[in-house]
């Protein structure tokens, strides 16, 4: 079997200046306005905390949006998950789209109720009762138990 790999292995966290960190050119990933802002707005409450990851050229494997959030934010500089070696457009493109891939094995409702005791408060990260995959019953019974108000209930549908 294999020795499995630690993300110290392979990468290491280094200050980088934001001006130099380099979109790839093949980022298959779109942003929205909102999504950006969401995460503006997380960058500006928790700060840096899931760094950028790219290649040791400065090549942005994952993160590209939150260059435009450091931008956006006018941080110069940022500290970011570095390759300890130069990968290859392979190695990027299979790097890429692994950091980028939503993955989610679902969600636990009762851990997320307490986490979100009011459903007002999901607002404030952004989510929507869409987000959770549920189906129209589940939604229904969900908007049925909050007590929102107009505009809340607006936001989170």
């Amino acid at each position: 079997m294999p020795k499995k790999k630690n993300i110290e292995d392979l990468f290491e966290i280094k200050r980088w200046k934001v001006a130099d960190l380099k979109d790839w050119e093949h980022n298959p990933m779109d942003h929205t306005e909102e999504e950006l802002a969401d995460l503006e707005k997380s960058l500006r409450e928790l700060g840096n905390a899931s760094p950028a990851t790219v290649n040791l050229d400065g090549v942005i494997l994952g993160g590209h949006a939150r260059k435009i959030g450091y931008l956006r934010l006018g941080w110069t500089e940022v500290d970011c998950w570095t390759s300890k070696k130069l990968l290859n457009e392979k190695q990027i493109a299979k790097y890429n789209i692994r950091l980028n891939k939503a993955v989610s094995t679902g969600w636990n409702f009762p851990k997320l109720e307490m986490l979100f005791p009011r459903m007002e408060l999901m607002a404030d990260f952004n989510f929507k009762v869409a987000d959770f995959g549920l189906g129209e019953s589940e939604k229904n019974s969900i908007i049925e138990h909050t007590k929102l108000l107009p505009y809340q209930k607006a936001h989170v549908l």
